[in-house]
């Protein structure tokens, strides 16, 4: 006979499936690309309250945004660099594109695809940036440059020192109060290499110290060492050996295809064979190599029906899910947003419950006196006053516009369905109003209103 602890736990087990939520697959795998993958769920306990050392680097993005798709390998290019920088900064993503997700694009103000984020370590929830700082998504190719500038910038002891090493005497190179035996010191003529070969053995800082100089910060000390401009880049391994510094320069030419892979080679090679350290079997970090995304699945057939399931599915993601990312709707947005609703209230050629639903919900937005209105009160208006005589059914299923994968097709189909049904159903309309002398409906108006939402 089975236990009753056996049915409470079959019964927690039930419970807990029921209540997972079914997260939108997204462009992005963690154990593939070194991306955190944040939803709803997870979000505040990881950028807010975690008790980590790193920053997040987060890509809000929607998985049916063709820009985002575009993004994508990029992103993951990126993220595949600094992947050994994990104690210091982690790359991360949102599918703000999944429903599921809207009150956390909602709270963090998403108004636009793909957004990236820099968020400090342990930042406070504080809208509307909580602290965090948005980067020019077409600067892409500087976006480690700028990462390394924030580390540098830093104080933090438990972040690797990205700072030129000025002092004269090797020995300040060690950290007072550690006991690291061994330091390398970058001699470079390209700042950005040595910052990033530093950044790759983040892991160590209590093994090693790796710092850099260059002629232009440090000329006397390299003068000592009998450093040149034509030992450039270079290596100078340092070890504190019984409180008595030896120096040894690494330069043989090394240093032409790809100085950073090299350093990491070497630094690596020297430490897993040095005296009087804890042998670890370093995790190097190469130069990018080239990405190779499989290219988009070609589509062999158009389907060219229009089904309203698609129709209504759209008017709901609009609606409750993408327009109420905005923290706060106001002035030319807001009149962009009343002209919209007015104009599907006007065309929209669905079930006469929809059609209701669109213009209750034109009425409630006329009716409202400022210029503004918040996402929240957005979502509550769309949501209030539904009867069986006049609803927006909130379904997230396609049936011509659903796509091979979860990825493709979907919601873009859908709204570039909805608006060649407004512009035929319009002309429609004026067409038949227009053999009884009524010339009231303006196409090009309809037009204006399309392209200003």
């Amino acid at each position: 006979m089975m236990s009753i602890q056996f049915f409470i736990l079959l019964f927690i087990v039930l419970t807990y499936r029921l209540d997972a939520k079914n997260f939108h697959p997204g462009l992005y795998k963690a154990d593939k690309h070194h991306i955190t993958i944040l939803n709803d769920d997870n979000y505040r306990k990881i950028l807010f309250e975690e008790a980590g050392k790193s920053m997040y680097f987060v890509e809000f993005y929607a998985h049916w945004c063709g820009t985002c798709k575009r993004y994508a390998p990029i992103w993951i290019k990126l993220a595949d660099e600094a992947k050994s920088w994990k104690n210091v900064v982690k790359f991360a993503a949102m599918n703000c594109g999944d429903s599921l997700n809207s009150p956390a694009c909602t709270d963090l103000e998403i108004h636009m695809y793909p957004t990236i984020r820099l968020f400090p370590v342990r930042p406070q929830f504080n809208p509307p940036l909580h602290g965090a700082t948005d980067f020019d998504t077409e600067k892409k190719s500087i976006f480690l440059s700028q990462i390394l500038d924030e580390v540098e910038k830093s104080n933090k002891t438990f972040w690797p020192n990205l700072k030129p090493f000025k002092s004269q005497n090797l020995n300040d190179i060690f950290p007072i109060g550690k006991r690291q035996k061994y330091a390398f010191l970058i001699i470079e003529n390209d700042a950005l290499i040595a910052k990033k070969t530093i950044m790759d053995f983040s892991d160590f800082l209590d093994t090693f110290v790796i710092r850099r100089t260059s002629w232009n910060e440090n000329a006397d000390l390299l003068k000592n060492l009998k450093i040149d401009n034509s030992s450039l880049p270079g290596l100078v391994v340092i070890e504190n050996i019984n409180d008595r510094i030896f120096y040894r320069l690494y330069n043989k030419n090394l240093f032409k295809k790809d100085s950073r892979e090299e350093l990491v080679s070497l630094i690596k090679e020297y430490i897993q064979t040095a005296p009087y350290i804890n042998h670890q079997l370093l995790t190097t970090t190469k130069t990018p190599e080239t990405i190779t995304t499989q290219k988009s699945e070609k589509i062999n057939k158009i389907v060219s029906k229009v089904s309203m399931q698609d129709l209504e599915t759209g008017l709901h993601l609009m609606l409750r899910n993408e327009i109420p990312h905005s923290g706060t709707i106001k002035e030319e947005e807001f009149y962009a947003l009343r002209r919209w609703i007015r104009t599907l209230a006007m065309y929209f050629p669905g079930r006469i419950e929809v059609r209701n639903y669109l213009t209750n919900l034109d009425r409630k937005l006329s009716s409202i006196k400022s210029s503004q209105i918040t996402g929240d009160e957005w979502i509550q208006m769309t949501k209030q006053d539904q009867n069986s005589e006049s609803y927006l059914p909130e379904s997230t299923e396609w049936v011509h516009c659903k796509g091979s994968t979860p990825n493709y097709r979907g919601y873009p189909c859908s709204l570039w369905t909805l608006f060649h049904t407004l512009t035929v159903h319009q002309y429609k309309l004026r067409t038949d109003m227009s053999k009884s002398g009524n010339f009231n409906l303006n196409f090009s108006k309809l037009n204006k209103n399309l392209r200003n939402f």
